[in-house]
């Protein structure tokens, strides 16, 4: 049973119908997460998957790094 959440999706080109999807997916008995972007289009072969096996503790450091580039980004 997958329980994933997409926590982000985008049509890039209306040509082929190419979507980016950036989901996260909890480890087994707490002991992290998956976080995978996948590219898909109508041609099965062009789609890719990057996959990131992630601790609870560098997931905190990557949001926490991306507040910040928020709360940066405000100031300008």
């Amino acid at each position: 049973m997958k329980n994933s959440i997409t926590l982000y999706s985008e049509c890039i080109y209306d040509v082929d119908n190419r979507y980016a999807d950036l989901e996260i997916s909890p480890l087994w008995h707490g002991q992290g997460f998956v976080l995978s972007m996948r590219d898909s289009s109508i041609d099965e072969d062009t789609n890719l998957e990057i996959k990131m096996f992630l601790t609870k503790d560098t997931l905190k450091i990557i949001i926490d790094r991306l507040t910040k580039v928020l709360e940066d980004s405000k100031k300008v």
